[in-house]
């Protein structure tokens, strides 16, 4: 069988965290919501039908979390970025995508947000 590729992510994510530049941030809970892709070779998954084959949702969904309660990050670029590198390293992919929400950096205005890419698709 050829490699298979696939599309593996979680979105709308909401994950309480400090964040911010503002001096009433650095001491404030904010909730930011997170989209997170990554690829991987699902190959063996598709025959097994097996989890242990795949990359498991919850080790996004964790990952993302721990990073983001890990650190009191000032800017929405830095957290994504180290939520992408956790992710690659912890899962093993080669190429992720992800989107970061903060609807109070707005607040009336709707959400900042920063979204970038990781590493390098296969297709």
């Amino acid at each position: 069988m050829s490699s298979v590729s696939a599309k593996i992510g979680v979105e709308g994510l909401r994950v309480p965290c400090v964040i911010g530049c503002q001096t009433w941030e650095r001491d404030t809970v904010q909730e930011v919501t997170i989209d997170l892709q990554v690829e991987a070779d699902v190959s063996r998954c598709v025959v097994s039908d097996s989890l242990e084959d795949t990359i498991d949702y919850r080790s996004l969904i964790e990952t993302a979390i721990q990073v983001c309660q890990e650190g009191k990050y000032k800017m929405i670029e830095a957290l994504a970025w180290n939520v992408l590198l956790r992710v690659a390293e912890q899962c093993q992919v080669t190429w992720g995508w992800i989107r970061v929400h903060k609807p109070q950096a707005l607040v009336g205005h709707g959400s900042a947000v920063v979204e970038m890419e990781w590493g390098k698709r296969s297709t």
